[in-house]
């Protein structure tokens, strides 16, 4: 059965004006009809309430269903006590109702002021007028104050009002358990923090007195002046008073001198108050022990500080505590330049740096006692332009001479560097032959070469030939080439393939082939490379031309080194006989030629270095009479 429904706003907030809490709620009565205008039947009736920003479209901005009972065809139905009627009544909203979850009657009821007290919880609105007498509270229900606000039981905020002599705003606080105020009267700001009953800081802000502090305890003061970077920054010039304080750090003005006082008297910041001498520009003070004058030693430019000028010497002197004479001298009496001299204790010389006594170039010695040099640069050695340093000590002396090129530019002790530092250095050995050698079936060499190394690194074994092919139509034709260090089988990483398939026409074939491998050696030593082949097929016929073996020591890795497999292979590898190509004697033979090569070359090395050495010595006795001078 179709129902209408008449609504009518007979109650509001379901309290009276004078309560201090106002029901968020909003009570709406009316009468429930059919169709045919007839009043419907007692009983209970759910009805969909929603409330809208708009008369007729858009969408509800609260709903809340709500369950009623109908007596003679009228009901009540209060809005907010199912649901909470969470709207603040800012602007125009409609009611809109269904019946039993029909569909929405019309029109839309539009909702009258009255509904609008609930925006009293809040002040809203161009024009907000309170009373001309009695007190305002927020937060408190006794204000005594014109204007008091709460936080709890403890007062924030109070304004006085003007009482014919002054007006005041107090905003209070505490902190620690100590109370907090401040207060602003008759135009200026005052703001107070209790320490205790006999320790206040005060802050005042006025018109005349601009003072701001950071949250960091800087302060600032003048007008616009900010805190700065330092405890106190002021925007003006600052008066001192004739104080009589004694506080350390206190400055004062006396009336005719400024003063500091340093914790136990007053100290005259200008030279005892009379005038300074009279002077030129650049110049600087001293004190004779009576008066300030000045002087032309010492001079100041503005951006560099000068000792002596263009008529007379400067002399800068270090002293040490308990020392007569100077530790450093900067330009003694030297006619050709500047020096810089350093002494011990006792006034020995120790150190120096000053020009260089053949005309050009300069010379620093620092010596290892008191009578015996020990380090020194001479920059223009004899007049060479070249330059050379020397080391000496106890026992032995080195030198490196720029005056010189090669392996004589640096002359160190016979026995200052180790057999591995001696040799640890890169080395090569090669083997080249102008013939062929015929691959069977077995690995053949086809070259070797012996290497000598003084100490663990890497040999780069490195091979190359031409290989020609006599291939047969029918018939395989594949052999394997590699380096290894063994003369009867190939590493797995270098058994590398070169062949023809069977249906591959006859005919000569030629291909070159350049295995290589970077072998890992742990200790010094002697080692032997192999340059080997191995035809897994008999019809074919492989024969490396000109072939070439060349092995590299290297001592040191820059990065991360793989080395090549020194052992292993295929089945057949490793059940092969020993090479046809190189007789056991012949590579013994290579092994002791490689042996006495390097010996060769290790002897030559000392005997150049004991000859240097001896060199060394006598230069050294130059420069020791050299630093006496």
């Amino acid at each position: 059965m179709k129902r209408a429904i008449i609504i009518f706003i007979s109650a509001l907030l379901l309290a009276s004006a004078a309560s201090s809490q106002i029901p968020e709620s909003i009570n709406y009565q009316g009468v429930l009809t059919d169709g045919a205008g007839t009043v419907v039947a007692d009983g209970s009736y759910e009805l969909t309430l929603s409330l809208y920003t708009v008369s007729t479209g858009g969408s509800p901005v609260w709903s809340c269903a709500e369950t009623v009972t109908v007596t003679k065809g009228i009901f009540n139905a209060v809005l907010g006590n199912s649901c909470v009627l969470d709207v603040d009544f800012s602007e125009q909203y409609y009611l809109g109702i269904s019946v039993e979850g029909g569909a929405e009657l019309t029109p839309r009821t539009p909702m009258t002021s009255a509904a609008y007290s609930m925006s009293s919880l809040s002040v809203n609105g161009v024009d907000n007028l309170f009373p001309s007498t009695g007190n305002v509270g927020i937060g408190t229900d006794s204000p005594t104050h014109r204007l008091t606000i709460h936080n709890d039981s403890q007062v924030g905020l109070r304004y006085n009002g003007y009482d014919g002599s002054w007006a005041s705003i107090y905003v209070n606080g505490a902190s620690g358990g100590k109370p907090n105020y401040g207060y602003m009267r008759n135009n200026a700001l005052i703001a107070s923090h209790h320490l205790d009953s006999s320790n206040i800081w005060q802050l005042r802000f006025a018109p005349n007195n601009v003072f701001s502090v950071s949250s960091t305890g800087h302060a600032g003061v003048g007008s616009g002046v900010a805190p700065g970077a330092e405890i106190l920054t002021v925007g003006g010039a600052v008066t001192l008073g004739n104080s009589a304080a004694n506080t350390t750090g206190t400055l004062r003005w006396t009336g005719s001198d400024f003063e500091g006082y340093n914790g136990s008297a007053w100290q005259s910041l200008t030279g005892g108050g009379g005038s300074l001498p009279a002077g030129t520009a650049d110049q600087t003070l001293r004190h004779d022990g009576s008066i300030w004058a000045a002087s032309d030693l010492l001079r100041n430019d503005g951006t560099t500080v000068n000792i002596g000028s263009d008529t007379q010497d400067g002399i800068l002197h270090m002293y040490q505590n308990g020392s007569v004479d100077p530790v450093i001298e900067l330009l003694r009496d030297t006619p050709d330049g500047g020096a810089l001299f350093v002494y011990d204790s006792a006034g020995n010389p120790i150190a120096s740096i000053n020009n260089d006594l053949n005309g050009e170039g300069g010379y620093m010695y620092i010596a290892r006692s008191t009578s015996h040099p020990g380090f020194s640069v001479d920059g223009n050695y004899n007049g060479s332009n070249s330059t050379v340093v020397d080391i000496v000590g106890e026992a032995s002396a080195m030198r490196f001479n720029t005056d010189v090129s090669g392996k004589a530019s640096v002359v160190l002790p016979a026995d200052a560097i180790n057999s591995e530092e001696v040799l640890n250095e890169p080395g090569v050995a090669s083997n080249g032959e102008d013939n062929n050698t015929i691959i069977g079936t077995d690995p053949t060499t086809i070259l070797s070469r012996s290497i000598t190394v003084p100490a663990p690194g890497y040999v780069l074994v490195m091979a190359a030939a031409q290989v020609t092919i006599v291939h047969t139509y029918g018939a395989y034709s594949r052999a394997v080439f590699g380096v290894s260090t063994s003369s009867s089988s190939l590493p797995n990483n270098q058994d590398l393939m070169l062949g023809f398939p069977d249906d591959e026409e006859s005919g000569y074939y030629y291909i070159p082939v350049s295995p290589h491998g970077l072998f890992q050696v742990g200790s010094a030593g002697t080692y032997t490379y192999y340059f080997l082949g191995d035809q897994h097929d008999a019809e074919a016929d492989f024969r490396a031309w000109d072939p070439q073996l060349t092995l590299v020591y290297i001592p040191t890795s820059y990065g991360t080194v793989t080395s090549t497999l020194a052992s292993g292979g295929s089945a057949s590898e490793e059940t092969a006989s020993a090479s046809p190509g190189k007789t056991q004697a012949e590579i013994e033979a290579e092994k002791a030629e490689s042996i006495a090569d390097n010996n060769a070359r290790i002897q030559r090395e000392l005997d150049r270095m004991r000859s240097e050495i001896e060199k060394l010595k006598r230069e050294m006795e130059k420069d020791e009479d050299q630093m006496k001078r």
